[in-house]
């Protein structure tokens, strides 16, 4: 009863709503789920379908997560064909175990006998940190742990749908089979 009561008083207030006089923005992963009478009579002019990165747009992603904090040698571009699939949260979640694991060679480095690891990480200064810089092989883990968080044929199959889905929508309502 909320809801429709709440979706009733949006489409209320949109109506008549046109050019520059408003605009209505939205994203979700399940497109299906959307209210179809937002998608009705042209409430919705288009729909954008934003693929999963493809090789180049990882590699970019991974070195802006990893920015300066990556070890010089370190080449992104075989870690970028091995994550196909990943969205840019995955990547982003996997810089931040590589920067982790980073930190915890930091920490072990300045860790004082009987003192424990968490209390050395917060002792790990930016001065100390520059010289324990992402790894290969800190990727390499940060890779393994991410890989069994995700479903990456579950991630690939949900954007094959969501890019179905903004093909067949056309801003009448959907393309009849």
């Amino acid at each position: 009863p909320d809801y429709l009561a709440g979706t009733s008083t949006l489409l209320n207030r949109l109506q008549g709503i046109t050019g520059s006089n408003g605009l209505l923005a939205g994203a979700t992963n399940n497109p299906w789920l959307v209210d179809p009478r937002f998608l009705e009579f042209g409430r919705v002019g288009y729909v954008l379908h934003i693929p999963l990165p493809d090789t180049q747009a990882r590699e970019q992603t991974l070195q802006l997560y990893g920015r300066s904090k990556l070890k010089e040698s370190v080449s992104l571009q075989r870690l970028a064909e091995a994550t196909e699939g990943f969205t840019n949260r995955a990547l982003e979640e996997l810089c931040n175990q590589a920067g982790i694991q980073a930190l915890r060679r930091a920490a072990t480095s300045i860790q004082q006998p009987g003192e424990r690891l968490e209390a050395a990480a917060k002792r790990v200064t930016p001065e100390i940190a520059v010289d324990f810089p992402i790894t290969e092989e800190d990727l390499q883990q940060g890779h393994a742990l991410v890989n069994k968080h995700i479903r990456v044929g579950e991630i690939q199959r949900l954007d094959r749908e969501i890019a179905r889905f903004c093909r067949e929508y056309t801003p009448t309502g959907f393309k009849r089979a």
